[in-house]
């Protein structure tokens, strides 16, 4: 089955669940995720701070076929190599070439011989051939900016 996101909004899993009967009751509540971080510490849930988890879909590019395995090879791209003392960490899949986002003030941290060594060699044992750092550093929404390029391109193009 080919994934189609959406290019501007909401999580494609967000906008799928506005046609069902599904509830997201703190978001009817006007809720941030600042709210419910300070009220989970507040509440002393170990979750606080915990690194959002976004949908795994979101590690591979527009148009590209989403597989049952293909899911389960983002997700363990993302296990191998979380726990090098990053914040916030996603791998993006372009066929073989791992595309690694960090905070860019954690860059030189992953750059360290003993995390980047670890981290390329559990990368190309799952099987990608190249593994890079994005220099751009980790941003929500990165699988878009090609789409909005492209999108932005069209417009220029069309209002001429």
């Amino acid at each position: 089955m080919a994934l189609t996101l959406m290019i501007w909004g909401l999580p494609s899993w967000l906008e799928s669940a506005r046609g069902t009967a599904g509830k997201s009751p703190l978001r009817e509540a006007s809720f941030t995720k600042a709210d419910i971080r300070a009220l989970s510490r507040e509440l002393g849930l170990p979750t606080w701070n915990k690194q959002s988890n976004a949908c795994l879909a979101t590690r591979f590019p527009y148009g590209a076929e989403i597989t049952t395995e293909k899911l389960s090879f983002g997700r363990q791209s993302g296990e191998c190599t979380f726990g090098h003392g990053f914040t916030q960490l996603r791998v993006r899949v372009h066929n073989d070439i791992a595309r690694i986002e960090v905070p860019a003030e954690q860059m030189e941290t992953m750059l360290h011989d003993e995390n980047r060594v670890a981290v390329v060699a559990a990368l190309k044992e799952l099987g990608f051939a190249y593994v890079t750092l994005d220099l751009a550093g980790y941003r929500t929404g990165s699988m878009n900016e090609k789409t909005r390029h492209a999108a932005f391109q069209r417009i220029g193009r069309n209002s001429r």
